[in-house]
């Protein structure tokens, strides 16, 4: 796999991040109903609880799209080295 697939890998995984990031702001949008009840309160703590595991999971992907963005410069940097052994 050469450093343009794995940049092409990256920016599919940051695109996934994005959405599932949307997928947890689209979540909050039912804490806006407005439910009176301990029922309701229950539901609210919940949900909370998991759009922050989804925010979570999201910066996750983030991280892994940052570390295969790392992998290709490296990629970029030994394909670099080895034309420049290669030409001299």
């Amino acid at each position: 796999m050469g450093s343009d697939e794995v940049r092409r890998l990256a920016a599919r995984v940051q695109q996934i991040g994005d959405d599932v990031r949307r997928a947890a702001d689209g979540m909050l949008s039912a804490d806006t109903v407005q439910w009176r009840s301990t029922a309701a309160a229950g539901f609210r703590q919940r949900l909370a609880e998991q759009v922050t595991r989804i925010r979570a999971a999201a910066a996750e992907l983030d991280a892994a799209a940052e570390a295969l963005l790392r992998h290709a410069v490296a990629i970029d940097g030994v394909l670099a080295r080895l034309d420049l052994g290669g030409s001299q």
